[in-house]
């Protein structure tokens, strides 16, 4: 079957912005400065050194009359404290929650929205995979965690704007202040409207005059960043390199990679060394280990601190944002990524990975094959209970959708 062509949109100026003391600096910058607007879209805020930055940055912004919206999921963000949130409402910001937890809807609780936008006077992007936490931040935090985030201007921006406006305007997100709903659903139109440079340049379907591609994903209803990139894996002819969080491939993704292997490419996978903020995971990834390490696929471990980081590089080809590309996410989560066809940048992030991967340990085929009985059964038990827990999940899953069905009639 033909894939269908995307719209591809330009990517006028690009950013890698490496760690904490690099992009948040450049993200309070931005809120500073901005003139206009500020639309952010947020998985994890919470309350600490970098969050009472933002809120001022926030407060002084407000008095300057830009309209701030800040879109937060309720699960990730539990620890901003009742303060700060009186902080953000007196000042005048739009603050919202996606998907909170009440018990009409716990059936749907692990339905998140995952994404990290920043969108400043419908004009520039910053998205990546940071949250607001000190833990991101070197200042703040002794031992950081390793992260992106990705500056970006153009027209691919109008595609951010219409996510957002998407997000607002579905009931599954609710506004701090619940009698102001009707009211900001009719702003929505006028708050997220691209601005008129961005829309008057079409799409085109293909990567020929422009080279950047909204990516989204909700769930299991729709994988498009999964998708693009086992397409793009598929023909890739040089390199991959393939850069998660959490390592829970799906089958198809895992085919994929072996098959590039057999076709010449240069394939490296890099994840999380020792430190994990979720060592079952860690354990539960490693159980796929032999069976990559088997068809000659690279795999490094990022030693330096717990890596975050979510890229993948196909020859040209790169996609950066909130996605971890494992099961899970994938089964349940909101997603937002940027698929970019650039030579000159893929090098850019390349290079980047490269970096990191010289501050990783190498798994030797051998010496993994050897590995002892404990480190086995470690890795079993957890891939084990992260399999009961993703098949319980597929249950809950199918369970919505027949409440979903039930309840339309």
């Amino acid at each position: 079957m033909k894939k269908k062509q995307p719209n591809w949109r330009s990517i006028d100026d690009f950013h890698i912005l490496k760690n904490g003391n690099d992009f948040f600096p450049k993200l309070l910058d931005a809120c500073k400065s901005a003139q206009e607007s500020i639309h952010i879209s947020l998985y994890w805020f919470e309350s600490g050194h970098v969050a009472n930055d933002f809120i001022e940055a926030f407060i002084e912004a407000r008095r300057r009359n830009v309209t701030i919206t800040l879109l937060l999921d309720q699960v990730g963000s539990l620890d901003l404290s009742k303060h700060d949130r009186a902080r953000l409402i007196d000042a005048g910001v739009i603050l919202g929650w996606y998907n909170p937890v009440k018990f009409e809807r716990l059936h749907l609780i692990f339905q998140r929205d995952h994404s990290k936008l920043f969108i400043i006077d419908r004009d520039i992007l910053f998205i990546g995979g940071t949250g607001i936490a000190d833990i991101f931040s070197p200042k703040n935090h002794s031992h950081s965690w390793r992260e992106n985030m990705f500056q970006v201007q153009g027209n691919i921006v109008a595609d951010a704007l219409n996510s957002l406006k998407r997000k607002w305007a579905s009931s599954d997100a609710e506004l701090e202040r619940p009698t102001k709903r009707h009211q900001f659903r009719f702003w929505l139109n006028s708050l997220f409207a691209p601005l008129k440079h961005h829309t008057n340049v079409p799409a085109h379907g293909n990567a020929t005059l422009n080279n950047g591609l909204w990516l989204e994903s909700r769930g299991s209803s729709q994988r498009n960043i999964l998708n693009e990139v086992i397409y793009r894996i598929k023909h890739s002819q040089q390199r991959i390199i393939f850069a998660t969080a959490y390592f829970a491939p799906s089958p198809r993704l895992r085919y994929a990679l072996k098959k590039a292997v057999q076709r010449g490419v240069d394939v490296t996978l890099l994840v999380p060394g020792k430190e994990s903020d979720h060592p079952i995971f860690q354990r539960a990834g490693q159980y796929y280990y032999q069976g990559l390490l088997k068809k000659g696929v690279k795999i490094f471990e990022f030693q330096k601190s717990f890596m975050h980081t979510k890229l993948v590089v196909c020859d040209d080809f790169i996609c950066l944002g909130s996605s971890n590309l494992d099961i899970y996410t994938q089964r349940w989560s909101l997603e937002a990524n940027i698929a970019i066809l650039d030579s000159a940048k893929a090098a850019e992030v390349t290079a980047m990975l490269q970096d990191d991967i010289s501050s990783s340990k190498a798994i030797e085929k051998n010496r993994w094959d050897h590995r002892g009985m404990g480190i086995r059964f470690l890795n079993y038990l957890a891939y084990s209970i992260s399999r009961w827990g993703n098949n319980w999940a597929r249950q809950l899953l199918l369970f919505n959708r027949y409440y979903k069905a039930r309840k339309q009639g």
